[in-house]
């Protein structure tokens, strides 16, 4: 069944479901020990349509969980990190703006405005180098940019790796965060 966290408690036949597809909204926590478990004994699949686990709390059970880092095919997907460098690319290179004073027809007058930032003058710094933080690195590498990363968990040798988070933070011009969240990685932003 596919159905919103909300609405799965108002099903009757609660026998009858053996997996729940979850939504991700990115708002709403979903227990899952006390709010599935307990009413759907039968269950023995939740699927969320994910890389990350963040929205599921709890699950404890003998359900079996299957998300998108669990498919072997997920490590070729590259819209999320293709998406960040687009969003880069469209601040550094104040793209919003530039398409306005072109479509004005007004931007020979206005051509300091559109005047951006070349990527390859800044240190970017990647805290958490798993697939996305690697397909970012890779894409901002074409771009002959200075790559620096931490992540206590990986070696890598295409990139600088920084061992101190402080070092790591004072030596970055823009800061890329791919990590996963975990009460370590949401700790680590007060030290």
């Amino acid at each position: 069944i596919y159905c919103p966290v909300d609405a799965i408690k108002n099903i009757s036949n609660k026998e009858s479901i053996v997996a729940w597809i979850v939504p991700t909204d990115g708002n709403t926590k979903i227990n899952i020990e006390s709010n599935i478990v307990k009413k759907f004994k039968n269950m023995k699949y939740l699927v969320s349509p994910s890389t990350g686990l963040t929205h599921i709390e709890n699950l404890k059970s003998n359900i079996k969980l299957i998300y998108l880092n669990n498919i072997k095919y997920t490590k070729k997907i590259t819209s999320s990190s293709e998406f960040a460098i687009g969003l880069l690319i469209t601040t550094l290179r104040n793209l919003k703006e530039s398409q306005e004073i072109v479509l004005s027809g007004n931007w020979r007058n206005k051509e300091n405005n559109i005047r951006g930032n070349e990527i390859s003058n800044f240190n970017f710094g990647i805290f958490g180098l798993g697939r996305i933080g690697k397909n970012i690195g890779k894409f901002l590498k074409m771009f002959s940019s200075k790559i620096i990363y931490y992540d206590p968990f990986v070696k890598n040798k295409t990139f600088k790796k920084i061992n101190n988070f402080k070092t790591f933070m004072n030596k970055t011009n823009f800061l890329i965060i791919s990590a996963s969240l975990t009460k370590d990685t949401k700790a680590i932003c007060s030290i």
